[in-house]
């Protein structure tokens, strides 16, 4: 049997840094889905904001039949759900971030490092 021969402009294929590679594409991979998250949790607290300030004017105005301060008091608690949610968001990630740190300090530790 004869061998193919690859196509001049074709990227040659080093198999022996698969390691790194691998270590590449995973690194890539948790950065793209880190930012994935951060988004859907984003957009996850301002379809809640929306909803609750929805359902607050539209029970305060089919309660009160007074449409402006339904309306007023909808957008407040819109707003302040909105406000609690990204500071839950923000709060969440600097507790991930500081049990990382922590942890990895606790494994040089450890591994008597340090």
């Amino acid at each position: 049997m004869s061998r193919l021969s690859s196509h001049p402009d074709q990227i040659k294929l080093s198999f022996g840094q698969a390691q790194e590679v691998d270590e590449l594409v995973e690194k890539r991979a948790a950065a793209q889905a880190e930012a994935q998250a951060l988004y859907w949790r984003l957009r996850l607290v301002a379809l809640e904001s929306v909803m609750m300030a929805a359902l607050l004017f539209g029970a305060l105005g089919a309660l009160t039949h007074d449409w402006l301060t339904a309306l007023r008091n909808a957008a407040i608690v819109g707003v302040l759900c909105l406000i609690a949610g990204l500071a839950t968001v923000c709060l969440a990630g600097l507790a991930g971030q500081l049990l990382t740190r922590l942890g990895a300090q606790l494994r040089a530790i450890r591994s008597g490092r340090r």
